[in-house]
């Protein structure tokens, strides 16, 4: 069931659902067939909430579950409502469904849901992937998560949360401090409706992030707030002994440059802040950072930090295999790949890392991120 569109879309899809439990009456066997299930409705149709996870009390057997509460944002208020006490609540309904003692993988889009939901979601014994989408911090700024018990079972391995607040209040303490097996994890929290930004020292992301050192092996961090223009404060992921993935913004391990270029100081061992156990390293420099200049660099000082990177393959890198650089650019301009100055080509044949340099356009900001995120794009 899908709410792509207003009313008419919504009236299209519940004759269709409709369909579908006619089916399920008529065939009730057939519902333990079921393994995986994802919806869509507006919540402003609270009917369509309690359509839907009544048939899912029919359905035994679902292992995989997606669900996308939408709620159409009339202005920027809107997200800073809370629910309204009449209104059914997804993540509450989740937890109470005959499966969920079961249920393994949980996606839920829900721009009102709580610290306190998540919080109940994260007791599912077998829960081993959750993601979350579009979590306000403003509206669980007076909840206690102290008070919340354990998860029965920490059997998180992969963590989603996208479009939501930072990942250094209480909801990220609340996670980290419980699902110390964690092994995967994406925070992102771009997003057009970011209206209780905190200035976050880049620092403070790897520093929270410390309880998963032993298990994480991939990280991806991405975020539209965080600004320094001291190196003291830069990120450092070099106790993740276990780190394989790094894919994050420039802000967390380059200090803010002043006059655009990047700075030269800490770039040049940017080595020492990185795990030895890093394959994988992808970076996304904002608009306005220029990394590189142009199709061709005349300064050989713009791309020194890469070649002072591959140098340290050997001694401090030895699994590295793969660097991604990304440069976002302006509206109008044209996106191209990089074309390596011939010293720097060398670097990287030389110490066996693929090295790909490229552009992304900001006005297609989500879509040039998830073909950043990719390791062949």
């Amino acid at each position: 069931m899908s709410a792509d569109q207003p009313s008419s879309t919504y009236d299209h899809k519940s004759h269709r659902l409709k369909k579908f439990v006619s089916a399920l009456n008529n065939h009730p066997g057939r519902a333990c067939w079921i393994k995986f299930a994802d919806f869509s409705w507006l919540t402003e149709h609270p009917e369509a909430t309690m359509q839907i996870f009544n048939l899912l009390a029919r359905v035994p057997a679902i292992i995989g579950l997606d669900l996308d509460a939408y709620t159409p944002l009339l202005y920027a208020g809107d997200c800073d409502r809370p629910r309204s006490k009449i209104a059914p609540n997804p993540s509450n309904l989740v937890c109470q469904l005959p499966f969920a003692q079961s249920l393994r993988r949980l996606s839920i889009n829900d721009s009102k849901i709580l610290i306190s939901d998540i919080a109940q979601i994260l007791t599912l014994p077998s829960l081993n992937y959750l993601s979350i989408s579009q979590f306000n911090e403003h509206l669980s700024k007076k909840i206690l998560v102290n008070k919340f018990r354990s998860p029965l079972a920490c059997t998180l391995k992969e963590l989603v949360i996208l479009n939501s607040s930072p990942p250094t209040g209480p909801l990220a303490a609340y996670i980290l401090s419980r699902h110390l097996g964690l092994e995967k994890l994406t925070w992102e929290n771009i997003t057009p409706f970011q209206y209780h930004q905190r200035q976050i020292l880049p620092d403070s992301i790897s520093k929270v992030l410390l309880p998963l050192s032993a298990t994480l092996v991939e990280l991806r961090i991405r975020s539209d707030i965080w600004r320094t223009y001291d190196d003291r404060y830069l990120g450092d992921f070099s106790q993740f002994r276990a780190l394989k993935i790094l894919n994050i913004n420039d802000e967390v391990l380059f200090s803010r440059p002043i006059r655009g270029t990047m700075p030269r100081n800490m770039d040049l061992i940017l080595h020492e802040r990185l795990p030895s156990s890093l394959e994988t390293l992808m970076i996304v420099f904002k608009l306005g950072i220029k990394p590189l200049i142009g199709e061709l660099v005349k300064d050989e000082k713009d791309y020194l930090w890469l070649v002072s990177l591959s140098n340290r393959k050997i001694d401090s890198l030895p699994r590295l295999s793969y660097v991604k650089i990304s440069q976002v650019m302006a509206v109008g301009r044209k996106e191209f790949e990089w074309v390596y100055p011939p010293d720097l080509a060398l670097a990287f044949h030389a110490s066996d890392i693929k090295l790909k340099i490229t552009t992304l356009h900001d006005s297609n900001w989500d879509q040039a991120l998830q073909r950043h995120g990719s390791v062949d794009a």
